[in-house]
């Protein structure tokens, strides 16, 4: 249900759900009449979806929710009802599939999001079709009473809904006249006279309102009036007739100015239609029956295979199935006949078994009512048959499926020779997941969904690019991390980034990185849940607990959270082992006890040789496992063993470069480039302690709950110290202390990034999920009824409120950005290709000219500060300092020396180059080049500028790129006075992998002329690209919108000679020996010219068919 909701409501939710058809707005005009003025319920429309307008405060988004929701819901009582029902559970199962399958179609959705009766009444038909068929079964009082009120709530939606609600009557009369039970006999005649009563409302409404008037007057002009016979039929009947409406043949009461509703002449014709005329219509469909099944044989095959895209506002179509499996409703008359004739066998099988009888009258009376409706639905209106159409459609298919399952059950019980499960509802012995798990359980699974869509973006942040860099980049040259990137960490960020690779493809990594983001914050989440049942929460406090901290590690406004940077690592693996500490399975035997023991100073380790820093942190959880758990590992020299697994294992990492002979790249980074980061400030001590204080109050003052939190847990600890075990003692003290050792590791760091404060936020969150325990037993006054908020009804609620409040007041944005991506999801290579799109014109242009010497995973050589340099254009560091501040000695947050310049840098640079050979380099202009570097020198002898842009300069290999620049000798051999005038556009070549140069005049002088060439893709896998050239400007474009242009500077003269390269997967236009344009292309790209503007001619076409381009056949 709810994953529904989200395809069906998230992409639009926040844009709003605004009123389009004329429908629509008459519904809400009789809604703000109101319930109580006496005209609301004898107008212009039926009260059911005024009704609900009214009750939905006019807001056309609560609308579409309550009747979205209601849908699902209906959906959900109906398979409910069969698992019930039905005994076989696989064929039980099957049958719910197959509904479900068919009311997720798009073309019952569709209506869900507009304001229109054919929603609710889908939704409330099956539900009193669901109330029927229980009511089938156990025959009380009660569940006859709430099918019938069901049924006068869809009997108000829609004037036609009482046709077969009178059928239904007809079938409850026959069966009140033939049951034996004088009280069952007594509720059914009263509740016929309900219904009775309903449909003689409806009908007084009618005649009050003449709201039937439309659909006979366009019966009367758009089938009755075109066919003689007929039109003699109503005549004999009473219709008057003249030459104007004779005229209106062919037109429904709207066309021309709504003659049908305001010529004079036709007065008497309104007067026959709002009085006899209703009742001569009603019985037309059963004495001109031949006519009007004619009419619906030329109506079903077109309204079957319909698929409502002409309504679909919202792109319905594109998000939800409309087949599941392979199943699919009936698209042809057909296929709906042998549905039909399925069911007739169907209900045939169930009369002949004595046991299912009364499965047998239901269907065949909700068949019979749904057949009537579906002929009544086309004969009644002849405009908008198809939307008529949709809810008794809906209903036949149901009624088919439902019981054709029952007669397969049936038929293969009575092989078995087991009692039947017609009898009585079935039960299982088997526990039943309540509503409340249920909802629960599919709420985590949606906001994780969300979450984890959503956060893909957010997790591809500053350093989790970086990280990547330098994995793609050890993946395509070999040797270690450190080789291939100045890190100074440890190297388990950098395997955790690469770990990802194993089970992702290119289109799907950063999808990885969110579900690492979502394990570390489900870890996180179940620590602060066991820490507080350790302090005696009950199940529905911790679980509380849990979700606040999945929520906030996830998709909360806080930086650090959606991410996986050094500090969430670490200070997951903190939390696990402060978790363990207390959680007495990890220490339930010798054997037990002393793996845990040695394993959570082994993490401890690995989480300070990632960070140093984090060593106060790892001191302070370390000791308070020592303190309370030195004794259960029965170890002779506890202490000792704590001291070896940690700094064993902190040393693993330099000896483990040792042993490989790349001890100087690793300790260059982890060591020495870590030494620069804490002297670059230039900070003493005290000047640091001072900036910490700053950053103190200032953080507070913005946060002031959890200052209050803080001081809260350490009042409480206070308070309740002599009454504290000494378990419980140790846990607050080492609390305290880990939240004060994060504020030490701040410090000296000196650098107060808001994704850094993460370190504060686990134990912050852990003090809040001890102080949640504490106000549990002081609401429960430690009675031994404590328990009682874990009563069933209410488990669930206080970690549903919690979810709904941190959502609405941390995770908003996020939240919904996440329900809008998942609305539309499809695919991973989906996702990424419409990620692409969003790409600017300047950075398309930039790809295409790297795209024509390199192919992705190539190096690329960059002057830049950002990863994204590298990652945007698919391409790994040339060089391992793949930011300019390692050649410059820039440090984060510091000052900018030479001494900060790694001792090797430039003899690793040469090995690196020598390595990489990179054919392209890129600069943003933003990071000015600093000349004197052996960089710029490299530069300057093996790369020209071949694209200055606005925002980035593009070099390419000197040699490649004079290669490019040589002019093609191969003729055309066109004729220029046929490119223009003849065929448009103008094929210039097949394939890719071509040069054509050219020169461009203008016939006029006075008006400048302009040409576009065209790369189609003949497949139709990648859309139309075009490259436009004049005498002043040049552009890239699709179909749709431009991506960049560039003016040129005039020519002397009235011709510009150009040149057209198209390499295996991109293109560029170059005038005087550089790129003016450029666009990526498809696998296939056929190259034509076309007139953009003036009078243009081209000349001295030359081509080149095998340049040496990457990709192509010869590069």
């Amino acid at each position: 249900m709810l994953l529904y909701l989200v395809r069906v409501l998230g992409p639009s939710w926040r844009k709003g759900f605004p009123s389009f058809f004329p429908d629509s707005a008459s519904y809400l005009k009789v809604a703000k009449l109101g319930p109580i003025s006496p005209s609301f319920w004898f107008t212009e429309r039926p009260v059911g979806v005024p009704l609900m307008m009214w009750l939905s405060a006019f807001n056309n988004r609560a609308f579409v929710l309550i009747q979205t929701t209601l849908f699902a819901v209906s959906v959900a009582f109906l398979c409910h009802t069969v698992l019930r029902l039905m005994k076989v559970r696989p064929l039980a199962w099957l049958a719910c599939a197959a509904i479900a399958a068919i009311a997720i179609q798009p073309k019952f959705g569709v209506w869900n999001l507009e304001v229109l009766s054919e929603s609710l009444g889908m939704s409330l038909s099956i539900i009193a079709f669901t109330c029927w068929l229980r009511a089938s079964q156990v025959f009380t009082a009660g569940r006859i009473w709430i099918a019938t009120l069901a049924t006068v709530a869809w009997m108000l939606l829609r004037d036609s809904h009482g046709i077969p609600v009178m059928i239904l009557a007809i079938g409850l009369a026959v069966i009140a006249w033939r049951i034996s039970d004088k009280a069952s006999r007594l509720t059914l005649l009263k509740c016929l006279g309900v219904m009775l009563l309903a449909f003689s409302y409806i009908s007084v409404s009618q005649a009050v309102s003449n709201r039937n008037q439309y659909p006979l007057m366009n019966n009367v002009g758009l089938r009755i009036l075109p066919d003689q016979e007929m039109t003699n039929n109503f005549v004999d009947r009473g219709m008057p007739t003249n030459e104007t409406l004779l005229g209106r043949s062919g037109r429904n009461t709207w066309d021309d100015g709504e003659i049908f509703l305001q010529s004079s002449e036709l007065a008497k014709f309104r007067n026959w239609v709002n009085g006899s005329g209703q009742t001569d219509q009603v019985l037309s469909l059963a004495i001109d029956a031949p006519f009007w099944i004619d009419v619906m044989q030329k109506e079903l095959p077109v309204s079957l295979a319909y698929d409502f895209h002409d309504y679909d506002r919202f792109q319905t179509l594109q998000r939800l199935p409309s087949r599941t499996f392979g199943f699919e409703s009936p698209r042809t008359t057909s296929d709906l006949l042998l549905w039909l004739i399925t069911s007739v066998a169907a209900i045939l099988a169930l009369f002949y078994f004595p046991k299912t009888r009364k499965l047998a009258v239901f269907s065949t009376i909700s068949l019979s009512a749904f057949l009537i409706e579906m002929y009544a639905s086309i004969a009644g209106d002849a405009v908008e048959v198809q939307r008529h159409l949709i809810g008794p459609f809906l209903r036949i298919f149901l009624i088919v499926i439902l019981a054709t399952a029952l007669a397969v059950e049936m038929i293969y019980l009575s092989f078995k020779n087991q009692k039947t499960s017609a009898v009585v509802e079935a039960i299982s012995d088997k526990p039943q997941t309540r509503f409340g798990a249920a909802f629960a359980q599919s709420a985590l699974a949606i906001i994780g969904l969300g979450a984890l869509i959503s956060i893909e973006h957010r997790s591809q942040d500053f350093d989790p690019q970086y990280t990547k860099t330098i994995i793609e980049r050890a993946a395509k040259f070999g040797g270690t991390y450190y080789q291939n990137g100045i890190h100074n960490k440890g190297p388990l960020e950098t395997a955790l980034y690469d770990s990802v690779r194993l089970f992702t493809s290119h289109d799907s990594y950063w999808f990885g990185i969110a579900f690492y983001v979502l394990t570390i914050s489900a870890l996180l989440s179940l620590c602060a849940a066991a820490v507080a049942r350790i302090s005696g929460a009950s199940k529905t406090i911790a679980l509380s607990a849990a979700v606040l901290v999945f929520l906030h590690f996830t998709i909360s406004s806080s930086d650090y959270a959606g991410v996986i940077y050094s500090r969430n690592m670490t200070t997951c693996a903190l939390a696990i082992v402060f978790a363990v500490i207390w959680w007495p399975r990890a220490w339930s035997s010798i054997r037990r006890s002393r793996w845990t023991y040695v394993a959570s100073f082994v993490l401890l380790g690995f989480a300070v040789q990632t960070l140093l820093t984090t060593l106060f942190a790892a001191t302070v959880v370390g000791g308070a496992l020592i303190i309370h758990r030195r004794q259960a590992s029965n170890l002779e020299r506890p202490i000792f063993v704590a001291l070896a697994s940690f700094g064993t294992t902190i040393i693993t990492a330099p000896f483990w470069y040792f042993l490989r002979g790349s001890i100087n790249e690793f300790w260059s980074g982890w060591w020495t480039y870590a030494g620069f980061m804490s002297a670059g400030t230039g900070r003493s001590l005290m000047n640091q302690i001072g900036l910490g204080w700053k950053e103190f109050v200032g953080y507070y003052q913005d946060r002031p709950i959890m200052l209050v939190l803080i001081f809260a847990f350490a009042f409480t600890t206070w308070l309740n110290w002599k009454s504290f075990a000494k378990f419980q003692r140790v846990m607050h003290i080492a609390l305290l202390l880990w939240f004060g050792t994060g504020w030490i590791e701040l410090i000296l760091g000196q650098r107060y990034s808001s994704h850094y404060f993460s370190v504060l936020a686990v134990p912050s969150v852990f003090m809040g999920a001890v102080l949640m325990s504490q106000l549990g037993l002081v609401i429960a006054h430690r009675k031994k009824d404590q328990g009682s908020l874990d009563h069933e009804k209410v488990r669930y609620a206080l970690p549903i409120a919690t979810a709904i409040i941190v959502l609405f007041s941390q995770c908003s944005d996020l939240f919904w950005t996440g329900v809008e991506q998942l609305g539309t999801f499809t695919t991973f290579s989906h996702f990424e290709e419409q990620q692409t799109q969003n790409q600017g014109g300047e950075g398309r242009t930039t790809r295409a000219v790297i795209d024509l010497v390199s192919h992705q995973g190539d190096p690329l050589l960059a002057w830049t500060m950002y990863p994204w340099t590298y990652l945007e254009h698919d391409r790994v560091p040339a060089s391992r300092f793949s930011w300019k501040s390692f050649m410059v000695g820039e440090i984060y947050l510091g000052k900018t020396s030479p001494k900060y310049v790694l001792p090797k840098t430039w003899n690793w640079f040469a090995q690196d180059m020598q390595q990489a050979h990179p054919e392209a380099y890129l600069r943003p202009k933003e990071t000015l080049l600093n000349e004197q570097t052996p960089f710029a020198q490299y530069v300057a002898t093996n790369f020209t500028t071949v694209y200055d842009g606005n925002s980035m300069e593009v070099g390419l290999n000197k040699d490649t790129w004079s290669n490019l620049m040589t002019p093609p000798t191969q003729s055309m051999g066109i004729n220029q006075d046929k490119i223009f005038s003849e065929t448009s556009p103008y094929v210039l070549s097949n394939t890719n992998c071509v040069r054509i140069s050219g020169t461009l005049k203008s016939s006029d002088q006075n008006e400048e002329s302009s040409i576009i060439f065209n790369l189609s893709d003949p497949t139709a896998a990648y859309e139309n690209v075009h490259l436009a050239l004049s005498a002043t400007r040049a552009s890239s474009s699709s179909d749709n919108v431009e991506f960049a242009s560039k003016d040129l500077e005039p020519s002397d003269t009235s011709s510009l000679d150009f040149l057209v390269i198209v390499g295996s997967h991109s293109a560029v236009l170059v005038v005087d020996d550089k790129v003016v344009a450029g666009t990526r292309t498809g696998d296939q790209a056929q190259l034509s010219v076309a007139l953009k503007s003036g009078q243009p001619s081209l000349s001295n076409l030359r081509i080149d068919t095998s340049p040496k381009l990457d990709g192509c056949a010869n590069s």
